[in-house]
């Protein structure tokens, strides 16, 4: 399975750029023993949240420029999700299988897998399946319910009693200020 990873940083917090780094490096090298196929990021600051992911281990992730760069703002990052992956359905080598899945205002890091996602693509035909990875039918889901019943909490309780299987998530909103 994979690992999941992340932490949230208040206002008052004193952690700089070397904190930040050395915080994440900790935590994707407990992570790594989860999932070595991929690994992936979403940094939320007070303007938008910056998405990276690589077909690459840990170890390997925290070393680029790319990933360097959408740390290097520690004064305004709010929150980090992260992921390292262990392939399951959906292969690393397409980037838009890994995580986070950015699908449907949802960006979410995933740890285990949905054995009944095919099954739920077909019951709702009005989703459009773009990727092979299980993750995405619960961005999907979620979204459905929350245009449907207009509550946010609703949305994510009945889309847990759909999905099959094992689970865990880390789900960061883009038109609410919530990390699930």
């Amino acid at each position: 399975m994979c690992g999941i990873l992340g932490f949230v940083k208040t206002e008052d917090s004193d952690i700089d750029k070397v904190g930040v780094e050395k915080i994440l490096k900790h935590l994707y090298s407990f992570s790594e023993s989860r999932g070595h196929d991929s690994s992936g990021i979403a940094v939320v600051n007070d303007k938008k949240i910056l998405v990276h992911k690589r077909a690459i281990p840990a170890w390997k992730f925290i070393k680029t420029k790319s990933y360097k760069k959408v740390i290097s703002k520690e004064k305004e990052i709010q929150a980090i999700i992260a992921h390292a992956r262990m392939e399951t359905n959906g292969s690393f080598a397409e980037n838009r299988n890994n995580q986070p899945v950015v699908k449907d205002g949802l960006i979410t890091v995933h740890n285990g897998i949905i054995v009944n996602d095919e099954e739920l693509w077909k019951k709702y035909p009005t989703l459009k399946r773009e990727y092979e990875v299980d993750t995405e039918v619960f961005n999907s889901l979620v979204t459905l319910y929350t245009q449907e019943e207009n509550d946010l909490l609703s949305s994510i309780k009945d889309t847990l009693e759909l999905i099959k299987g094992s689970y865990s998530f880390a789900t960061l909103f883009e038109k609410f200020n919530y990390l699930l």
